[in-house]
């Protein structure tokens, strides 16, 4: 009973995460350096043009996620194997005790797959259902920007230049990228070293708000900069059903595989509905 709970919090990281790296292995990590010029005072092309440049050249990342979760009533913690192939795919195993899988979550191009290997049961969605679900655009290059602090462009075409989606301004003294799509306003807060400091998606319509915070920011071999700490939190009219601090590290570039990323259910796993999946969420967060 409790694997099971556990496992229900477990597709709850991942229905948080849908609501909101050529440099080698490398053991020299460093925090990134202050731009010497007042971040303030730069144009909003000129702000974009340095967040996009703290990117670096990667290809591929392993590290080691610890995570804790608290979604309704419930609260878990648990240690995550975590492998990315940038634009390809993420795959998270979740081990919340020692030598036991509970779970493995893949997020590809075409979609999302999640096993649940107490029950034998796997569950499969599309970016469509999850977007009609959200009430607002998702696919996997929102999801990829998510985990790295990068800014991206939901709901826009991906030739569409990010000069052209986002307005600069400076709400509480620091500069934020900010866009509104539909009734969803998103925005950027950037922090003096040029690097995303939070991203914050609020719902006018249906009073929802989330909001994606990246602290601990560690520089690799001098071009790749990682947040190795991330906090996300939801507040759904007025109620705060979850929140989500992940922390990384073991860092490893360079060395997946894209068939590690690549969705593999075991036969004999019983497939369920994204609304079975919804209605688990729902009954376990009680």
């Amino acid at each position: 009973m409790k694997l099971n709970r556990i496992f229900s919090l477990t597709l709850m990281t991942a229905s948080l995460a849908l609501i909101m790296a050529s440099c080698g292995i490398s053991n020299k990590v460093t925090k990134p350096e202050t731009l010497s010029s007042d971040i303030n005072g730069l144009s909003k092309n000129e702000l974009i043009n340095v967040v996009n440049s703290k990117r670096g050249e990667w290809t591929s990342l392993k590290a080691t996620l610890n995570a804790d979760i608290k979604y309704g009533r419930k609260d878990m913690s648990s240690k995550v194997d975590f492998s990315m192939v940038k634009g390809k795919g993420i795959r998270m195993i979740i081990i919340p005790f020692p030598f036991i899988e509970l779970s493995r979550l893949w997020f590809t191009r075409e979609g999302i797959t999640v096993t649940d290997g107490i029950n034998k049961r796997y569950a499969e969605a599309s970016y469509k259902e999850l977007s009609d679900n959200l009430g607002f655009p998702v696919n996997y290059d929102v999801l990829e920007s998510l985990f790295l602090g990068y800014i991206s462009n939901p709901g826009f075409t991906p030739d569409t230049p990010l000069t052209k989606i986002f307005s600069l301004e400076h709400p509480v003294g620091i500069p934020t990228l900010t866009y509104k799509k539909g009734s969803v306003d998103i925005a950027y807060a950037i922090n003096t070293q040029g690097l995303v400091q939070s991203l914050t998606a609020t719902d006018t319509k249906n009073r929802g708000k989330a909001t994606w915070k990246y602290t601990d920011y560690i520089c690799e071999s001098g071009t790749i900069n990682f947040p190795s700490t991330q906090e996300i939190n939801v507040n759904l009219s007025g109620r705060n059903p979850g929140d989500i601090k992940m922390s990384f590290s073991r860092f490893n570039w360079n060395k997946v595989e894209e068939s590690v990323v690549e969705p593999n259910v075991k036969s004999g796993y019983q497939k369920i509905s994204l609304n079975d999946l919804k209605q688990m969420i729902k009954k376990v967060a009680k």
